[in-house]
């Protein structure tokens, strides 16, 4: 009995000694590795600069007299020459009844739209929530960067998406009884204002834009290809003029618009008349907006940079002076911690 016992202990003691041996050195031959989380990211080479935008524009007077005025276009909304911008009433009133029927109108809309993709949308909820999660993710991205100027459209849009959602899973048939309801109140509302002020009529085909800065006159288009570097610092750190008395907005002649700045002449060595780019107006829109260069007017350290565009929103339409970003190159990796970086006995870094 004791010799098995004995072969037993010794048995497992040579395992023991053996596992223990190969632990070591497994350990000694294989290096440990530790997973660090990378992700995808966009770096730029940029240029940061104060810019100037030029524009065709006519201010629009109002009318003497007073009174409560409602737009009835939206800032960069297209208008022909002689189109309605706005309506004066008389009374305050009227005015707000113009802005109810307003909201009415643009709810009638999202109601109808629903119903239209809702019903076709059952087999593609999955693209819905995508589209959710994007646009869920642009309102963060725009409040973020502090660029409100575009919030009610995309929180309309995402409350669109929310209800759609609803009506696809079916806990929402239809919209029947609230459209009938708000179609009623548009028809009351809207033999209220028919009658009800005086129209604001365009004195020029182009876009129109609510507020008038005092730069109208000063900045003009046929002289933005020729701007120097001293014409465009005295506009970017000249003190915002007193804003003209007696106008209801102005009107953008052309699509086509100029954003002038100031650059170092050694950073845009490579840049030349009708090279399209991309620029960042972080303060104005999330998203880049396309360009092409227009004149490069160099100097002995800087050069003025005039840039075309020939993009118009709501946000983009009434700018005047902005910080810029000049997008030079986009550089695409992954962004990895410092931690994570090793070197090579050969000094290779990687």
């Amino acid at each position: 009995m004791n010799k098995i016992l004995k072969r037993l202990l010794g048995f497992f003691g040579g395992l023991l000694l053996l596992w223990y041996v190969g632990y070591q050195v497994i350990s000694m031959t294989v290096a440990q590795i530790t997973v660090e989380m990378a992700v995808t990211e966009s770096l730029f080479d940029m240029i940061e600069t104060e810019a100037v935008v030029i524009r065709g524009e006519v201010p629009v007077p109002g009318q003497s007299g007073g009174g409560f005025f409602y737009y009835t276009l939206d800032n960069g909304g297209r208008v022909a020459k002689n189109g309605q911008i706005a309506r004066i009433y008389d009374n305050e009133n009227a005015a707000s009844i113009r802005t109810r029927l307003n909201r009415v109108e643009e709810e009638i809309a999202a109601l109808k739209a629903i119903e239209l993709h809702g019903s076709a949308s059952l087999s593609s909820m999955e693209v819905t929530r995508r589209q959710t999660a994007d646009k869920l993710a642009e309102i963060g991205a725009a409040a973020n960067a502090g660029t409100f100027g575009d919030m009610r459209d995309l929180s309309s849009q995402l409350l669109l998406l929310f209800n759609r959602q609803q009506m696809t899973v079916g806990k929402v048939s239809g919209f029947g009884e609230r459209l009938a309801d708000l179609e009623a109140q548009r028809d009351q509302l809207a033999d209220i204002v028919s009658t009800a002020g005086s129209p604001v009529l365009s004195p020029e085909a182009g876009y129109f834009v609510s507020r008038v800065d005092g730069f109208e006159d000063r900045l003009k288009p046929e002289d933005a290809l020729k701007l120097k570097v001293s014409e465009i610092n005295g506009f970017t750190a000249e003190p915002a003029p007193a804003l003209p008395a007696g106008y209801v907005g102005k009107i953008t002649l052309e699509y086509n618009w100029y954003i002038a700045c100031v650059a170092p002449t050694a950073r845009v060595e490579g840049l030349y008349a009708g090279k399209k780019m991309r620029i960042r107006l972080p303060f104005v829109t999330s998203e880049p907006v396309e360009v092409t260069v227009a004149a490069l007017n160099a100097e002995k350290d800087d050069t003025a940079v005039i840039f075309s565009c020939g993009r118009m929103s709501e946000a983009l339409s009434d700018i005047r002076r902005e910080s810029m970003q000049i997008l030079l190159n986009e550089y695409k990796g992954l962004r990895v911690p410092d931690a994570a970086v090793r070197f090579r006995d050969d000094g290779c870094r990687g």
